[in-house]
């Protein structure tokens, strides 16, 4: 399954080359796109709490659209940057934070059940990032993972518009986070048990 979603992220990556090249051409910045991003998951949030599943799909797909797109500029228009890094970083854990927070408060008193996977796919899904920043800290660099930023993003926007069907809509958010939640737990195991594995080799 990892394998399928880096297949699907290599594709996407080749489709949008000749965007890529189009912002280069414009000399847009990398860090505006990363801006641009965390912009589009603060409105997320507010199409999200007002049930307005449609708008906010769109711009869930536009945050996970210029995730992809600033770091495919940088490295294209050569401006990869420690701060240009840390500051995508720290902007995609925002606009990704506002999203859960967006579902958390729809959800909010409608179902106890829903409530418990938002806060663990946001606990998972900071984690999953957290693991990985530990053991770089260390020097072990830490590339598996099922579920990364950019698969999270996917099952969430295909769960966002499903929840857009009268009535049952909801009902395939939940199950969207609840997966979430379930595979991002998995990856910080699967990320946990990579590093251990590391350490171990380091030290025969």
């Amino acid at each position: 399954m990892e394998e399928k979603f880096l297949n699907f992220e290599k594709r996407v990556v080749a489709f949008l080359q000749p965007l890529v090249r189009l912002l280069a051409s414009w000399r847009v910045h990398p860090n505006l796109l990363t801006a641009l991003g965390l912009f589009s998951g603060t409105v997320a949030f507010f199409f999200i709490i007002r049930g307005s599943f449609a708008w906010a799909s769109v711009t869930i797909l536009l945050f996970g659209l210029f995730d992809v797109l600033d770091g495919e500029l940088a490295r294209f228009s050569a401006k990869v940057s420690t701060y240009g890094a840390i500051f995508d970083s720290t902007a995609d854990r925002y606009a990704e934070a506002f999203i859960y927070a967006g579902y958390l408060i729809f959800f909010w008193g409608v179902s106890l059940l829903a409530e418990f996977f938002i806060v663990a796919a946001l606990t998972g899904s900071f984690l999953v990032s957290y693991v990985k920043a530990a053991a770089g800290s260390q020097g072990i660099d830490c590339p598996v993972g099922l579920l990364q930023r950019k698969e999270r993003l996917l099952i969430l926007f295909f769960g966002t518009v499903l929840a857009a069907i009268p009535y049952t809509g909801p009902i395939f958010l939940g199950v969207a986070i609840a997966i979430v939640a379930f595979l991002s737990h998995y990856t910080v195991i699967q990320r946990l048990r990579y590093v251990r594995e590391q350490i171990h080799k380091q030290r025969k």
